[in-house]
């Protein structure tokens, strides 16, 4: 089958980014949702998922007790065709985006709005105007790439561990007797959450 990704976030539990293990190697659980209105649960090696949002990718879906199950096998020749070619290179894959600083600023925005969304929820906080998200979403945002230079190798790992960081600590407003209510409550439970990653 193909689709093009409409979103991608972690699927979270108790504050923390949920994994699986098979044959010694750690998976990371998403939630994926394509524009057809297809969604499920999918998995990846690494904190931030391999294809972004609106890449039009080939996938499998298996039904199982948890849900619909969807496996990403790769882009489709499309999106390979439109994606820029390496310099020099006469190869036909396509140049990863990964640590594309354009893409990894999408990404991270794309998931501070739901770290946003996710906060109000936990606050029980009524929204009379949705640009109060994208205005916490920035607050986040700014945490989340500051101090990580564009031309860094490891750009993209270095904000997911914040980015996922932050998503934890909003996770934990729910946990009863939380003490968490505020932006910058969250963003100094964010900093343990990193610390603790050897960060």
């Amino acid at each position: 089958m193909e689709g093009i990704i409409k979103s991608v976030t972690p699927e979270m539990e108790n504050g923390k980014h949920k994994t699986w293990s098979q044959n010694g190697k750690t998976y990371y659980r998403f939630n994926i949702e394509f524009e057809d209105g297809t969604k499920g649960s999918a998995s990846g090696q690494k904190e931030t998922f391999r294809f972004d949002n609106g890449n039009e990718v080939t996938y499998n879906t298996k039904n199982t007790q948890g849900g619909l199950y969807i496996s990403v096998t790769g882009l489709t020749e499309n999106s390979k065709a439109s994606r820029p070619q390496p310099s020099g290179s006469g190869s036909t894959f396509s140049k990863s985006s990964y640590n594309d600083p354009e893409t990894v600023k999408a990404r991270a925005f794309g998931l501070m709005q739901e770290a946003a969304i996710q906060q109000f929820k936990n606050t029980e906080k009524t929204i009379t105007d949705l640009n109060h998200i994208n205005v916490l979403a920035t607050y986040y945002f700014k945490w989340v790439t500051a101090d990580i230079p564009e031309t860094e190798p490891k750009n993209a790992d270095k904000v997911s561990a914040k980015q996922y960081a932050i998503l934890r600590a909003v996770e934990c407003i729910s946990i009863t007797e939380s003490t968490i209510k505020t932006k910058e409550q969250v963003l100094g439970t964010a900093a343990i959450f990193l610390s603790a990653n050897g960060h």
